[in-house]
């Protein structure tokens, strides 16, 4: 994708990312493909475990230490 997307102008981005959460703006983003800026973001790890689901648990352990490495720089 080419456009903008919701977290590419979200303050929370850096946490969300470190921490694996997400918000509603990023859960109608990545069903429609579209998302209004304006949208308040009040992301949470329950909203993230909802949207990569919990029978996927390893994608989210090699997600959760994807990004402990890319926090400490490896």
């Amino acid at each position: 994708m080419r456009e903008v997307a919701p977290c590419d102008i979200c303050e929370h981005a850096d946490k969300c990312g470190a921490e694996l959460m997400a918000c509603r703006v990023f859960a109608y983003y990545t069903r429609t493909g579209y998302f209004n800026s304006e949208s308040p973001r009040d992301p949470s790890y329950t909203l993230y475990n909802k949207l990569f689901s919990e029978d996927e648990k390893e994608l989210v352990r090699m997600l959760k230490e994807l990004s402990k490495k890319e926090v400490n720089g490896e």
